[in-house]
């Protein structure tokens, strides 16, 4: 599981990345995140539309791939509705350009808004979600979203963690703990 950001050493990251997974993408669980602001203007930045797909783009660029396994809101944006950045997810899971959106840092209410807006319509949008707040994370559980652990460790135990994967019908996500060698 490999997870950089668009804005991690302004995307030296995702190509550093990129490079070291050629040959072997398929091995990979590849995420990375959204929201780095790339300039000044209103559209170089946040979780617009417009924005969304022209870094999706970028990322998938410098990653040197055609799809992003989970695509990451790195951060909410207030000045964008949610459902105008849970339909432009939807849609780049429709070009299969990225397999699950998520978000990295939603709180629970965020999280529980664009887990229902996801899932109108004919075609429901897989949402992951990751994120430090234990709250936010046991909301996941109990709405059925797929959970990816953070830095701070497990949401549940392990039989809550397989249940909702169980309800959902999901894959249970798991990301590694930082500090290892493995992959």
């Amino acid at each position: 599981f490999i997870d950089p950001g668009d804005g991690y050493t302004g995307g030296r990251a995702e190509q550093i990345i990129g490079a070291a997974i050629v040959g072997e993408r398929d091995y990979w669980v590849l995420a990375t995140k959204v929201a780095g602001a790339k300039g000044d203007g209103p559209n170089q930045r946040g979780l617009s539309r417009k924005w969304l797909l022209l870094a999706c783009e970028d990322s998938l660029a410098r990653l040197g791939t055609d799809y992003i396994d989970i695509y990451y809101l790195h951060k909410e944006d207030p000045e964008t509705p949610l459902v105008e950045t849970v339909r432009a997810m939807a849609d780049l899971i429709r070009q299969g350009k990225i397999r699950y959106a998520g978000s990295s840092t939603f709180g629970a209410a965020e999280i529980v808004e664009a887990h229902d807006i996801a899932f109108i319509g004919p075609s429901p949008t897989h949402i992951a979600m990751m994120g430090d707040k234990v709250e936010a994370k046991r909301t996941m559980i109990r709405h059925g979203v797929p959970v990816v652990p953070g830095s701070d460790g497990p949401v549940a135990s392990p039989e809550e963690a397989i249940a909702a994967a169980e309800i959902t019908g999901y894959p249970l996500l798991i990301k590694a703990a930082s500090g290892g060698g493995g992959r």
